[in-house]
């Protein structure tokens, strides 16, 4: 569903005789990071998250942690190991995202140097936002904090989101 998403977005930009599965993966495509956040998601879902449990996890979690690696070098995209992010989601191919939240719903769409994170509320304890379906984030745009972004909601370029916005 991401391959598609991507495909969709850049169908100007992208030659179809060089339109192969892989070729989106590489560590210079803006899909790469999120492969890598899929792998990882493969590998808690297939040996789970207790690292004793088998050691095989240890190496594919060493291949995991390069690819996160080669993300932030290539890519300047990070995004956090428990981030719930939904089919369809599309990055900006120029990168410098850092994705924190809580939860990110499927069809969002996430433009360059965008920032979800996380605030500290009372008692010290990490407050991350909720992304709704559908919504687009506008370039240099900062969001955090325990909040909700309703379905289909619109952020601006050059926002500070600290407070819950509608559907």
């Amino acid at each position: 569903k991401d391959i598609v998403r991507y495909k969709a977005m850049n169908s100007t930009y992208v030659d179809e005789k060089c339109c192969r599965r892989f070729l989106y993966i590489l560590p210079w495509s803006p899909l790469f990071s999120l492969a890598v956040y899929r792998y990882n998601c493969f590998i808690d879902k297939r040996w789970g998250k207790d690292p004793t449990k088998k050691p095989v996890r240890l190496i594919f979690k060493a291949f995991y942690h390069m690819g996160r690696f080669l993300s932030v070098i290539m890519q300047k995209t990070q995004i956090e190991e428990d981030v719930q992010i939904a089919e369809g989601v599309y990055l900006s191919p120029k990168g410098g995202q850092i994705l924190g939240a809580h939860l990110i719903g499927k069809g969002c769409t996430i433009h360059h140097n965008v920032t979800i994170g996380f605030s500290f509320g009372r008692g010290r304890k990490m407050q991350r936002p909720d992304i709704g379906e559908n919504v687009w984030i506008g370039p240099d745009t900062i969001i955090y904090g325990n909040i909700k972004v309703g379905d289909g909601a619109v952020i601006g370029p050059k926002t500070v989101v600290n407070k819950s916005v509608p559907p």
